[in-house]
């Protein structure tokens, strides 16, 4: 995992330094909602198919740095985690859940975008594309009590979607981004993962909101 880390922030630092001439355009800070559901593993035998995983809805704000083809983001989340337990056959389907915990989350992401102006440069359309890694630096269970190598739930991901900048005058703006999030197996997943039960992937929406302001 700190191999992943360390590459994770080298890739940061490289996109950074291949826009530098262009330096910050723009930078602000907001909203963050990130729901995740199908964090897990998968099986079949015998013509019963269960997945076993987690779901992780999660709150809190961020920060971006804007370098007009690319964002930089910083984010610090609350993340509340449900067990999930669904069994189904060719007729039947079960789901039972749980509550599991909760998690403090620090993420970073790179995202590529392509800023199309609307209504004579009153608004900005970008379609968006990029990475991330969601670090979960502190874990506790139902009861409160701390969980061991909470690390071991962090994930690297994939985002796309889009975004829109509405400007209230030329320095302040309103932006919004609306993502698809794609979350690659947690250690704790790939612990999970054996005999029948292959891993899934995380999937869910990625909704920010924030005010930014121009140099």
């Amino acid at each position: 995992m700190k191999k992943q880390i360390a590459v994770f922030v080298l890739l940061l630092l490289i996109t950074a330094g291949s826009f530098a001439q262009n330096l910050t355009k723009s930078f602000g800070g907001g909203f963050i909602f990130d729901y995740s559901g199908n964090n897990g593993v998968k099986g079949k035998e015998s013509g019963i198919t269960e997945f076993v995983g987690f779901r992780n809805t999660s709150y809190g704000g961020f920060i971006f740095f804007d370098m007009s083809f690319v964002e930089l983001g910083l984010n610090f989340s609350y993340g509340l985690l449900r067990i999930v337990d669904r069994v189904s056959d060719d007729t039947t389907k079960l789901t039972l859940s749980a509550e599991f915990g909760s998690a403090l989350q620090l993420g970073f992401s790179v995202l590529g975008k392509y800023p199309t102006p609307l209504g004579g440069g009153a608004a900005t359309l970008f379609p968006m594309f990029g990475v991330d890694y969601s670090r979960v630096i502190y874990a506790m269970d139902p009861d409160r009590n701390k969980i061991s190598k909470a690390g071991d739930f962090s994930q690297f991901g994939l985002l796309a979607g889009m975004g829109l900048d509405l400007d209230f005058s030329r320095n302040i703006f309103l932006r919004t981004e609306a993502l698809f999030h794609v979350r690659f197996p947690s250690k704790v997943i790939k612990d999970m993962s054996g005999y029948i039960y292959k891993t899934t992937l995380g999937m869910g929406p990625q909704i920010k909101v924030a005010m930014g302001g121009r140099f």
